[in-house]
């Protein structure tokens, strides 16, 4: 018996289309809030309470006011600095 004639092309599409259908659904489903979080450790980013310099976390791209930030877990303060800090884009 050759491949042809176990799989016709009409089961052949629909199994494509189910399979196009389930990847479909994975991609648009929800994002849990948890899964969303950042996912440093402090330690990781080498956060530390004190500026470097001029860079500080109230400066920073990633600081989220007024005490938080988008890639470290935990309370950052706005003193703060770590190895991901980020310039703010000037606003005009």
């Amino acid at each position: 018996m050759s491949i042809r004639e176990t799989i016709s092309r009409r089961n052949l599409l629909q199994k494509i289309g189910i399979g196009a259908s389930a990847v479909t659904v994975i991609t648009l489903a929800p994002v849990c809030p948890s899964d969303a979080a950042p996912g440093l450790t402090q330690q990781a980013a080498k956060y530390q309470t004190t500026p470097k310099a001029d860079h500080q976390c109230l400066n920073c791209n990633f600081f989220v006011a007024p005490g938080s930030c988008k890639l470290v877990k935990g309370t950052i303060v706005p003193t703060g600095w770590c190895q991901f800090w980020a310039k703010k884009p000037s606003q005009s």
